[in-house]
This record gives C-alpha cells, sequence and structure tokens, in this order.
C-alpha cells in the first residue's frame, strides 16, 4: 500500500470510542449496584453487566453470617472491599473524564475480575454452565480495552499535533505577540 494514501484513523470515531467505554464503567457500577440491592432484598434476578468479585464477596459475607453468632456484623469483613470495589469503578469514570489513565486503570480492574471470575467457576466445576457470564465480561472487556486503544490513539495524535510545525509557528507567534505580515 501507497504510503502516502494510508487512511489515518477517524479521530471522532476514537472519541466515540473513547466515551462508550467510559459509559461501560458505568454501568458495570451501576448493575454492581443493582445486584448488591437485589441480593439483600433477597430477589432471584441477577444482571450480567456487572462485576464478579463484589456479588462474591457478598455471597462469602451470607456464608459468614450462615456460620457467625454475630449476626450481620460477619457480613461487615466483605461488604467493606466490596463497596469499595464498587466505588473504585464510579471514581475511574468520573475521573476518566479528564484522564484516560483511569479507564486503563477500570480496564486492568475488570481484567482481574474476570479472571477470578474463571478461575473460581472452574474451581467450582461450573465452567460450561457459566458461559452467559463469561460472554457479557467477554463484551465488557472488548468494550473497555477499545476504549484504551482509542485513548491512546487520541493521546498520540494530540502530541502530533501540539508538535507539528503550525503549532510550533503559532506558540513562536503567541510568544512574540505580533502578527504575522503579509507579503
Amino acid at each position: 500500500m501507497n504510503p502516502l494514501f494510508t487512511p489515518q484513523p477517524s479521530l471522532p470515531a476514537a472519541e466515540k470510542s473513547y466515551r462508550s467505554a467510559r459509559s461501560t464503567i458505568l454501568s458495570i457500577f451501576g448493575f454492581t449496584l443493582i445486584n448488591l440491592v437485589l441480593h439483600f432484598v433477597d430477589a432471584s434476578i441477577y444482571f450480567l453487566f456487572s462485576a464478579f468479585v463484589p456479588m462474591f464477596l457478598i455471597q462469602l459475607g451470607d456464608v459468614a453470617m450462615a456460620f457467625a453468632d454475630y449476626g450481620f456484623t460477619a457480613m461487615i469483613p466483605f461488604a467493606l472491599p466490596a463497596v469499595l470495589i464498587l466505588l473504585l469503578y464510579l471514581i475511574c469514570y468520573f475521573l476518566s473524564k479528564k484522564n484516560g489513565w483511569w479507564l486503563v486503570v477500570a480496564t486492568v480492574l475488570f481484567i482481574i475480575d474476570s479472571v477470578l471470575m474463571v478461575l473460581l467457576y472452574l474451581g467450582l466445576g461450573l465452567g460450561v454452565t457459566a458461559i452467559t457470564d463469561y460472554i457479557f465480561h467477554g463484551f465488557i472487556l472488548l468494550a473497555l480495552i477499545g476504549g484504551c486503544i482509542n485513548f491512546f490513539k487520541l493521546r498520540k495524535a494530540k502530541k502530533e499535533i501540539e508538535t507539528s510545525p503550525a503549532a510550533e509557528y503559532a506558540a513562536a507567534m503567541q510568544e512574540n505577540k505580533t502578527e504575522p505580515t503579509e507579503l
């Protein structure tokens, strides 16, 4: 292919993908929060577009409450990290608006969540029966990783624009506070 005619990545498409990945973080937070609330009201439904580890911690807290005589206080060591993980997703969402590295943090957090989910399901012998969880986690990972890739594309494009000759000329003109003369 001729290097002069190589198509450049579409910056509006990259920005859209980045915003979509941010929305995915908010969806993870929202559906996980709903799942936690549904768990505590003994509802028998579960949203798949959510994080696994907070729900698993809450279920471990249920086991601890069943075996301990402390009542609900046995849930606290499990509920606290679950809520902190949930809040970390929310923090990543808000801070990723100004700093794309927070999208990377959320992606790494969700990768860890996915790996732990697969390991626990396989360890419990639920490998194939959890296929819908695997599929939804896969979709979420695709969205987050795509957003990270586009964050790096946007970052590179911004650096190229800042170091372009036109940008250097504009900076020099701003420094000298002079107007360009006509020839």
